[in-house]
């Protein structure tokens, strides 16, 4: 039986005028919606579709601009794992033209995605209420309360195709929409109540499951992007009961 809408479900807490601060500065808004954008377009774009490799691009450049967040080494080490994987080793080798290196690579991609996140074992299920309902499914109790509080906020996110909203890289997306918008009080309240309280299995999961290194520094650049955030916006996640 699903558990029933609110079951257990409490709040966490952020500091309202640290978040202010935060998104009241141009500089630190800015780099804090690209943070967030870009990592939830890498999430949530299947390496076998048209764009992909546009938002992995634009992801390694940002990471050869200065990533603005997260601990130094952390995002050195990311970034290695990410341009290695992402780039095409076989170019300028003999009889290995740089297009066939390129689609050996998008193959690799294309196939740690779906062992990750779609695959019937579902490695890292990218879904909240998968980790925080007891039966660990799509379209759980919380994801009914996220749904709720999107709706008494007005909020509608992005990337709205036939994937439950609670989708991590979806929710990534949704933050840098706040955040670019300044609502603090909603970009505090989404990070709080919805992401950071099963952030962490999610990501440790894609860390220790996939078999690239795309997805390995993906998920270490998010991990310490968004703890840099949590600093940041003092915040302090709800807490939750996990079964997965």
């Amino acid at each position: 039986m699903p558990e029933p809408l609110g079951r257990d479900f409490t709040h966490g807490t952020y500091d309202r005028k640290a978040c202010e601060r935060l998104l009241a500065d141009d500089s630190a808004r800015e780099a804090t919606c690209t943070c967030l954008e870009l990592l939830g377009a890498c999430l949530v774009v299947n390496p076998e579709d048209d764009g992909y490799q546009t938002r992995w691009q634009a992801l390694g450049d940002a990471l050869g601009a200065g990533w603005p967040l997260g601990r130094s080494d952390t995002v050195e080490l990311a970034a290695k794992m990410i341009r290695k994987s992402i780039g095409a080793p076989g170019a300028g080798v003999p009889g290995v033209s740089e297009d066939v290196a390129r689609a050996a690579i998008r193959n690799a991609m294309s196939e740690d995605y779906q062992w990750l996140f779609r695959s019937p074992d579902l490695a890292a299920a990218p879904w909240g209420s998968v980790y925080m309902d007891r039966d660990q499914v799509r379209y759980g109790w919380t994801w009914e309360c996220l749904r709720d509080w999107m709706s008494a906020n007005g909020i509608r996110g992005t990337y709205a195709k036939k994937d439950p909203e609670d989708n991590f890289g979806r929710l990534l997306c949704l933050a840098a929409e706040l955040a670019q918008a300044k609502r603090a009080d909603l970009f505090g309240e989404l990070l709080a109540d919805h992401v950071l309280c099963w952030s962490s299995r999610f990501l440790d999961a894609v860390e220790g499951s996939a078999q690239t290194g795309a997805y390995r520094g993906l998920a270490l650049l998010c991990s310490t992007t968004l703890r840099d955030l949590k600093e940041l916006a003092g915040i302090v996640p709800a807490e939750r009961q996990t079964y997965r």
